[in-house]
């Protein structure tokens, strides 16, 4: 009985643990995501009402804008592959507030 019970006890924890991970990570990526899709949407806004742009010049820059959000988001996915295996090799789960449950003891 002793020993079902602490292990309910440490299985609880670990759900615990994990529950405030993945809650950490989802608010820091909606708030990463509103501030790159604000900043997005006002570049967007300023091309497209700039009155002294002509329409080919005003596609052109959309274009250009288009490509480079692409590119910009292709280097920040390479940059945390490279920073994830290189910089973070020991951490096992993807949290950086919290220790993982099998230290805890």
């Amino acid at each position: 009985f002793f020993f079902s019970s602490r292990r309910r006890h440490t299985r609880c924890r670990e759900v615990s643990w994990a529950r405030r991970c993945v809650q950490e990570t989802v608010v820091t990526l909606f708030l990463i995501g509103i501030m790159g899709g604000g900043c997005y949407a006002n570049t967007m806004f300023g091309i497209m009402t700039h009155k002294g742009l002509a329409f080919y010049e005003r596609e052109l820059a959309l274009n250009i804008c288009t490509f480079l959000d692409d590119v910009g988001i292709i280097g920040a996915a390479v940059t945390a592959l490279v920073f994830s295996n290189k910089v973070f090799p020991y951490q096992s789960y993807g949290c950086l507030l919290y220790t993982s449950p099998s230290t805890r003891d």
